[in-house]
């Protein structure tokens, strides 16, 4: 084929064969079965294991992306120069026959990425098409993770570009191709014997800042693997250390009056079964206590509904109340009574009075009031 430009014939040679439909796999190690559930392998966060999966990961670009999603700031490192390097992107052709810029060619080039943004066929169901906004950002990715970029243009019917996979690095082995020590793309796939071959025209790899002396790119993360890892082992050796003798500290002591209360009534008036249901609801407790995680906390959900804490009105009328157990005290003033109606339901209340909802919602700067006793009378002092 011959194309001329400006008076300049140029040789062109088209490829043999052009495949339509894609041939490396974005998830390589996914199995191809029709209507195969795709199962969430979402890293979830697993603080007793993961300091054993870091270990058993040999790959260091493996390693890596799990990092990446674990550990804080190398996942906000690697998001940061990401949303620093993605400006976009410029197209221009170029006519190399006449030497030129090609206005003409840079508006076919345009209509061709275009077609990334749009769906014309609707007829096919899903598309998984990636936008170009969002390939820029997985390829900038990648490029960081990896050092390098693979990926495979695809073909639509009319054997016009439609979109572009993204394909992880790491999945790539190069094969010598015999001529003049070139090298050939293949990929390691699931459920394949032998990589698949991905010497076609529509495969492209880059490498950046490569190494002449490797075909395999490394991370410009790479050296921060070494120090993420060594302070994951140390985390863990921590938290080995809080968990034998943290908690061990903790003395749990359990109010068998009140536990009892809580019995159904059934159980209360059986002595041999209320003697199981405590010795279950000990078990119970001491199974909580022990499965505490250092990170865990033990939180004291008190009411203060505790009957010592309050006094009758009535009482502190009586010329001879005693004022010994309230004086200095912070003083909360209100009606308890179901009658007035102003009653709360709280997660350890079904009726709580409106006075200490208030005393409890207010805490740490409750709005209070101080009984004076000056000898003789009560006075209610200001705000504090």
């Amino acid at each position: 084929m011959a194309a001329k430009s400006n008076g300049t014939s140029l040789k062109i040679a088209l490829p043999k064969s052009l495949f339509r439909a894609a041939k490396a796999r974005p998830a390589p190690f996914r199995s191809d079965e029709k209507d195969a559930m795709i199962p969430n392998r979402e890293i979830a966060l697993d603080f007793v294991n993961d300091i054993q999966k870091i270990r058993n990961l040999r790959d260091r670009t493996t390693l890596l992306r799990f990092l990446a999603v674990q550990e804080g700031p190398l996942s906000t490192a690697l998001h940061n120069i990401v949303q620093v390097a993605n400006n976009g992107y410029k197209i221009a052709a170029y006519d190399v026959g006449a030497n030129t810029f090609s206005a003409e060619g840079t508006n076919l080039a345009m209509g061709v990425m275009a077609r990334f943004d749009t769906l014309y066929d609707f007829s096919g169901g899903f598309s998984g098409k990636m936008t170009t906004e969002t390939l820029l950002e997985t390829m900038l990715r990648e490029a960081v993770l990896t050092n390098g970029v693979a990926a495979e243009l695809v073909l639509n019917a009319a054997f016009q570009p439609d979109s572009m996979n993204v394909i992880p690095l790491e999945t790539i082995r190069w094969r010598n191709s015999g001529k003049n020590n070139g090298v050939y793309p293949t990929q390691i796939q699931y459920n394949q014997r032998a990589p698949v071959d991905l010497d076609i025209p529509t495969f492209f790899v880059q490498r950046m800042a490569a190494d002449p002396g490797s075909l395999y790119p490394r991370s410009m993360l790479d050296s921060a693997v070494k120090l993420l890892v060594y302070f994951e082992e140390f985390m863990d050796d921590v938290r080995r250390v809080v968990r034998q003798s943290g908690h061990a500290r903790q003395v749990i002591t359990l109010d068998t009056e009140k536990a009892i209360k809580t019995a159904p009534s059934a159980v209360k008036s059986d002595p041999k079964k209320l003697s199981e249901w405590l010795t279950t609801l000990q078990t119970a407790v001491q199974t909580t206590i022990d499965s505490i995680e250092p990170e865990d906390a033990l939180i004291l959900y008190d009411t203060g509904r505790e009957r010592a804490r309050f006094v009758s009105i009535a009482d502190i009328m009586d010329p001879g109340f005693d004022p010994t157990p309230i004086r200095g005290q912070i003083v909360f003033i209100g009606a308890s009574a179901e009658a007035l109606g102003d009653l709360k339901t709280t997660p350890l209340e079904p009726l709580m009075p409106g006075v200490d909802y208030t005393f409890w919602e207010s805490i740490p700067t409750p709005a209070v009031f101080i009984l004076i006793h000056d000898g003789e009378r009560w006075l209610v002092g200001g705000d504090t």
